[in-house]
């Protein structure tokens, strides 16, 4: 809400961006009529695709590459999102703590009516992973798991909760016993 410009861009700091790559999510924008784009991220290799869209599965986790030009959500690792939208959906929900508030974010948009799409030559480069100690990665896996869960339930209507949420719940509590 502080800045008055009419975009936000987003930009994490495990991403070198291209030059061209602003003008890239501008003119996506601008000519798909769009509330927010994400960009291309290529692993630090610069050939192998980290994100290109992505789907979410029913129990709320990220899939595979969509490859589709209108998208859920734009990774917060690459993206732009029209200033007004972004305060309309109530901004990141910051009980997410940096696993899916960007999903979450784009689940939202997209309930809103806002349309949130690709720009394939908005170009981003991952830079070399951090590699985490064991016991960090397991505290982020249950964070993902607890994000999914609360993801599913913030967004999904009632009826589909009822369905969806006991068969998400189980499918977590297995993926606990099995990592």
């Amino acid at each position: 809400e502080a800045t008055k410009a009419e975009y936000v861009a987003l930009v994490s700091d495990v991403v070198q961006v291209d030059p061209g790559w602003l003008q890239a999510l501008v003119s996506a924008a601008e000519s798909h009529r769009a509330t927010a784009v994400a960009g291309t991220i290529l692993e630090s290799d610069r050939r192998t695709v980290h994100f290109a869209g992505r789907d979410v599965s029913f129990v709320g986790l990220p899939s595979e590459p969509s490859g589709r030009q209108r998208l859920l959500y734009a990774s917060r690792q690459s993206a732009l999102v029209r200033r007004t939208a972004l305060i309309e959906a109530g901004g990141f929900d910051a009980t997410f703590a940096d696993c899916f508030e960007d999903v979450d974010l784009g689940w939202r948009l997209n309930l809103l009516g806002h349309a949130v799409v690709l720009a394939s030559d908005a170009l981003a480069y991952r830079t070399a992973e951090r590699s985490l100690p064991e016991g960090v990665i397991a505290l982020r896996q249950r964070l993902v798991e607890r994000n999914a869960l609360a993801m599913i339930f913030k967004n999904y209507e009632d009826r589909t909760l009822e369905h969806v949420f006991p068969a998400a719940v189980a499918l977590s509590l297995l993926r606990g016993l099995i990592g």
